[in-house]
């Protein structure tokens, strides 16, 4: 059996992680007369201090918030698990196992770039970092080219947010779509799927080779208004993202357009599947599915912009592209 090591012995442990493109930095003291230790620690963003951070504590039920200048302390077990949480959203959690060495972690949660994180101890056992955390997508969303909540009834039999991701990923595979990848929101979780060529009436391109390219194609069926159209105009391809967030919080939207190549990289930069710790989070009252439609048109030989407002609405994209005929099944 392994010993564990005398309290007198254990130096004081450094924790250091980043937040929104920040850090928290803490400082682990240990407290010889009793099980406990205590954290004391500084959060901050871009350099600036961050206030309002919930730092919980699983095991010995303990919490508390960063003050104004982005400061806590927070006496738990040796042996806790400790979990910063931010507008609502937990950002990552720490597991504590017999604190006997120098930790220092690292991630990045705005540009969610998949850092590994690092983990230094002289026994490689003083920490676990839960894998449950993902991604941070753009919080207040980006401005869509339209919007769609997704009626209730659909959801109907759904009591977890886990439920619920199965009932999308299976409409989703029923129309052809191949991945999806997920991001964290306040209480909830989004769903980008991959960015995919549509016609200017919301149906996806019906040969899947030109459906899933970003090349604009020329024009290979004779159609005369088009010939006359293709005369002083050059082909113009039509591309659409779609996004789902189920959560009970709104979703104002920020005045900020994506551009296409933000759009396509959502799907690699996100999670491949929804951690169980969010999964199992309950799906009830307040709580809704709602459709982010980006659209982008490109010239054959120019720059794709966002369309916005789309000219179909959310419930015809999603209907368009066999979405929603396969969620009601």
């Amino acid at each position: 059996m392994k010993k564990t090591p005398d309290f007198q012995t254990i130096p004081k442990i450094m924790v250091l992680l980043s937040l929104l493109a920040g850090s928290v930095s803490a400082q682990i003291q240990p407290d010889s007369a009793t099980q406990f230790v205590v954290v004391k620690g500084t959060v901050d963003s871009s350099y600036r201090p961050r206030a309002g951070v919930l730092i919980s504590a699983r095991r010995s039920g303990k919490n508390t918030r960063t003050d104004g200048a982005g400061k806590f302390e927070l006496l738990i077990l040796r042996t806790d698990t400790l979990t910063f949480t931010y507008s609502g959203m937990p950002v990552r959690s720490y597991a504590f196992f017999q604190l006997t060495g120098d930790v220092a972690l690292s991630f990045d949660l705005v540009t969610a770039e998949g850092q590994q994180v690092a983990i230094e101890n002289d026994k490689g056992d003083a920490q676990t970092v839960d894998k449950n955390a993902l991604p941070m997508f753009p919080w207040p969303v980006p401005q869509p080219s339209a919007r769609y909540v997704l009626e209730d009834r659909y959801f109907a039999t759904a009591r977890t947010l886990s439920q619920v991701d199965k009932q999308l990923s299976s409409a989703l595979q029923k129309s052809h779509y191949p991945g999806s990848s997920y991001y964290l929101i306040p209480n909830g979780f989004a769903m980008v799927n991959q960015i995919e060529q549509i016609e200017p009436d919301g149906a996806p391109k019906a040969d899947p080779a030109e459906r899933w390219s970003l090349q604009v194609q020329p024009l290979r069926k004779f159609d005369l208004g088009n010939y006359l159209r293709l005369l002083f105009t050059s082909a113009t391809g039509h591309f659409r993202v779609v996004v789902f967030l189920v959560t009970n919080e709104m979703t104002p939207p920020s005045s900020l357009e994506p551009d296409l190549p933000t759009a396509k990289a959502w799907l690699n930069r996100g999670g491949d599947y929804l951690p169980e710790a969010i999964g199992k989070q309950p799906y009830g009252s307040g709580y809704h599915v709602t459709a982010l439609i980006y659209e982008f048109q490109k010239p054959e030989n120019g720059q794709a912009r966002p369309v916005d407002p789309s000219k179909n609405s959310g419930q015809i994209h999603l209907t368009k592209s066999n979405f929603i005929p396969n969620l009601s099944r």
